[in-house]
Order: structure tokens, then sequence, then C-alpha cells
């Protein structure tokens, strides 16, 4: 499924001098262009609508489920093939291993001991008893496990561990046959006491962890695990990266043509030549608005290959432990998505905004992540009407529809949220810096009165200015050398003289007087 309209509506912003009504109006005309290029043009173009149910990867929670889950099938056709050329099980493979005859073996040496005791039932079989060794899970069951097959390993070895054989009973043996426990408890489940039947159920849960454990480990730490997941991964990042970059372009000229054959409407008698070359003059701005913003291209790029790449990831690291739906999938995708974007704006901040405004931002990713799911589940539904069964064109159809109507959504409420009072003082409060609009008055009455004060140094005479400052710096020097408080006095009279400065002792009759008054001023004018 094509990328969420309601992504496409994160970055809207109205320029100052557009009316409000005509900015959302003409976000609205960019959502409906974009849509229907995504959904009835880069799909098809790009064959991207690749979702499966279970993902890209086998996993062997999947292989066992396949026939099961509706829609669910191998993803590698050689995982397919080595399941389909597994060959039939032969008894007599699994019960002549060296395994199974050595523990065969011991089990008659104990009970000759009379030290042999019933794996199933814990009652001890005596020396003249008789007794067979069981495979707790059954051999057959191992051959055709496509888990195991997957996992390249060994029917006959595992078969045979030494955790997958205990001694029986030949009356328990030979009814269980090849049925799991809670199948043959099912049976013959009358036969046997609560607590034995407690006790056989843990005796094979114990057997199918150490069973499933070995299958695990041989499986997920394999190099062709980890191939077809780099390969994937690799796949789906590129492609949705891919698909982002095509659609930023294909938007651009689309948009850059729009203007060319607006402006014609203001003319008159206009020609097919004209209009042609004027769709031509549209492409070719076009593309170089493209060419312009190459950094932008490779950021939508970027953040395409990412968010496919973890999407892939997660996918595949959630069908290890159950089965996801192909909606399922478009939805991890459509987060791991808004997750880059959000993650972007709120740690690497490419646009020094503060952490309000990013607050803000993040808000209106999350507001586009919803509205993207909600058109993936909605193209579910969608899928199952009427309209989802028309050949060709219905899963296109449904696509367009979904990601219109929630897109539609996700415009307005973005734009409320640029827009309406309340998300105004709330971004307001919840910001511990100063708004950027604030700052910038800040800075900018500073600069008026830096001009000012500019200005006035200006009309400063260069060499007088020098000279008063040297008469200053020696009258510092003076009074800071005085001895005495009269030394003082007749040291600031003579420097005030020199610099025409008149001395005011606030009233007091005297400089004594004044500095004897610890709440007098000196003042100088």
């Amino acid at each position: 499924m094509a990328k969420t309209a309601a992504v496409q509506c994160k970055d809207y912003c109205p320029t100052n001098d557009e009316a409000a009504d005509e900015s959302l109006l003409s976000q609205y005309e960019k959502l409906v262009t974009e849509t229907l290029l995504s959904s009835f043009g880069l799909e098809a173009l790009l064959q991207t609508s690749t979702d499966q149910v279970g993902g890209d990867v086998d996993t062997i929670h999947n292989v066992r489920n396949i026939g099961k889950e509706p829609g669910l099938g191998y993803k590698s056709a050689a995982n397919a093939q080595a399941y389909a050329e597994r060959g039939a099980y032969d008894s007599k493979t699994y019960h002549s291993h060296p395994d199974y005859i050595a523990k065969n073996r011991a089990v008659s040496e104990a009970r000759k001991n009379g030290t042999l005791v019933d794996g199933y039932t814990g009652e001890q079989i005596a020396r003249n008893g008789k007794s067979d060794l069981d495979h707790i899970l059954s051999a057959k069951s191992i051959h055709d496990d496509p888990g195991r097959v997957l996992a390249g390993l060994d029917g006959a070895d595992l078969a045979n561990a030494p955790e997958n054989l205990t001694p029986t009973n030949p009356h328990t043996n030979r009814t269980k046959k090849a049925d799991d426990m809670n199948g043959f408890l099912r049976r013959r489940g009358e036969e046997y006491s609560p607590e034995i039947q407690q006790h056989m159920r843990d005796v094979e849960a114990q057997a199918k962890t150490a069973y499933d454990n070995k299958v695990a480990r041989a499986y997920y730490t394999s190099p062709r695990f980890r191939n077809d997941v780099q390969k994937a991964a690799t796949k789906l990042g590129a492609t949705t990266g891919l698909k982002q970059a095509m659609g930023f372009c294909l938007g651009e000229i689309w948009f850059a043509v729009r203007e060319r054959l607006h402006a014609l409407k203001r003319r008159t008698n206009v020609t097919m030549k004209e209009r042609m070359q004027e769709i031509a003059e549209g492409f070719h701005d076009g593309f170089l608005r493209v060419k312009r913003n190459f950094r932008t291209l490779l950021a939508k790029f970027g953040e395409g290959m990412l968010s496919g790449v973890l999407a892939s990831l997660c996918t595949t690291l959630a069908n290890i432990f159950f089965t996801t739906a192909k909606h399922v999938v478009a939805v991890i995708r459509q987060a791991w998505a808004s997750l880059v974007k959000a993650f972007k704006v709120l740690f690497v901040n490419p646009n020094h905004l503060t952490f309000g405004q990013r607050l803000h931002e993040v808000a209106k990713i999350l507001i586009a992540a919803a509205g993207s799911i909600a058109g993936v589940l909605l193209a579910e539904v969608l899928n199952k009407t009427p309209i989802g069964q028309i050949p060709v064109v219905g899963e296109p159809l449904t696509t367009f529809v979904s990601m219109l109507l929630t897109g539609l959504v996700s415009c307005t409420l973005i734009y409320e949220l640029d827009h309406g009072d309340l998300c105004k003082k709330l971004a307001q409060a919840y910001d511990p810096y100063r708004s950027y609009r604030a700052q910038q008055a800040f800075y900018e009455e500073e600069i008026r009165r830096l001009d000012a004060y500019a200005a006035q140094l200006a009309r400063i005479d260069v060499n007088e200015f020098a000279r008063e400052t040297r008469l200053a710096e020696t009258a510092v020097r003076e009074l800071a050398t005085a001895q005495s408080l009269g030394e003082f006095r007749q040291r600031m009279q003579r420097s005030a003289k020199a610099l025409g400065v008149r001395v005011d002792y606030g009233g007091y009759g005297s400089l004594e007087a004044c500095l004897a008054d610890p709440h007098a001023h000196l003042t100088f004018s």
C-alpha cells in the first residue's frame, strides 16, 4: 500500500499572505493530486504493493502455520522446495539410529537391575516386566515439521536426542502412536489419574521446549536467515525510499505544470501550440525545482530507506512469535516512517526549533501517523466490499478512497493544530523557552537601539573624544594614588576643572561632610 495521504499533510503551513480558507483548500487539492499519483501511479510503476501475510522472511512460527492461516505461504522458493523434497517418513531410519539403540540398551539394563521407572506414569517397571522406548515427540511429527526442515536439521538426530526418549510400558507406547499428548489423552485419558495426565503433559512440554530451542538456535543464527533478513530489509528500504523520492519529484513537476496552466487563464486566444509549449516549460520548471531541492530529495530517500529497513526488521521480529496480517505489515511500515520523522524533529532538529515548537511538530507527525494507520485499516475493510473485488482497479480504488478520506481529516486536524487558539495557548504554555516570534522581536529592538547609539557615536569628534579619554584616565590615576582626604579633594577639584565638570556635594558644605554620610551621593555634571 502506498504512503498514506495523512503523512503528506504533515509539512503543511500556509504563507502569511495567504488566506486561511484558500490555504486549506489548496492543501486539499495537493492532497488529492498526490493521492492519485500514489494510488494509481507509483504503486503500479514501482510494483511496491507487496505486503504479505507474515512479512517477507520465513520464520519457524509461520512455516508451521502454512495451511492454517489464510494467505500464508513460503517467502522463499528454496525453502518451499526443501520442504517438498524432505522425503517420506521411514520408521526404520528413525528406530535404527545409533542414539536410539544405545538408549534402548541402557533401558534394558535398568529394567534388569530393577531401577527402571516409567517416564510417563512414574511407576517402577518390574525386572520381569516389559518396556518400550518412546519418542516423546513422535518421530513422524519431527520428520514432517516445517520448522525442522527450515532449520536444515536432521530429523533422526533430533528425534533420538536424550531429552526426547523415555521408557514406558508397551500399552501406553502403542496406544499413543504418533499422537501428541493432548490428542492421546483425549482418546485414552480415562486410563490415567489426573496427576499422571498432568505429569505426561509436563514431560512432553519439557521435550518440546528443548526441541524448539535447538530448531530456533540453528535457524535464527544461520547465514541463510541473516541473508534473507538483510535482503528483505534492503529491498523494502530501497523501495520505500525510492517511492518517497519519486513522489516528491512527481509532485514538484505536476505543480510546476499546474502553475503554467493556471497562468494561461489570464490570456486570451491561446493556441494549442502555446499550450503545449507551456506544459513543456512546466516540466522544465519542475525538473529545475527538483534540482534546486536535491538535498531535500536525498533526505526524502534517506527517510524512506531508514523507515523501510526498520519496518522490515520489526515485521520479521514480530513474525518469530506470531503471524502478522497483511494490513498489520502496512501499519508497522507507516508507524516506523512516522517514528523516523518524529525522532529527526525531536533530536536532530534540523530547523533549529525550540522545544515547544518541536513538540508541536511531533504532534502533527502523530496526527499524520494516526491517519496513516486509520487509512490502512479502512482500506482493509473496503477490500472486503464489492468495490474491492472489482478486477484490476479494485485494490487501487480502495487505497485511493481510504487515503483520501483519512488524508482530508488529517489535513483539517493539522490545520486546526496550526491555527486554533487553544492549540496556540497550549504550545506557548508548554514551551519552556521564549517563542521564536518573541525572540525575534527582542533582537529587533536591540538592533534598533544599537543603530541609534551608532548614529550618536557617528556625531562625536574623534580627536576631542580621545583627549577627554586621556584626561579621564589621568584623573582616575591621580585620585587612586591620593595619600589623604585633603589631597584627594585637591586632585578631584583639579581634574573636574580640566574636564569641565561641576561637582555637586548634594547640599553638604564640603567633600568631607558628604563622604561622612553613607547615604550621600556625589553628582558630576
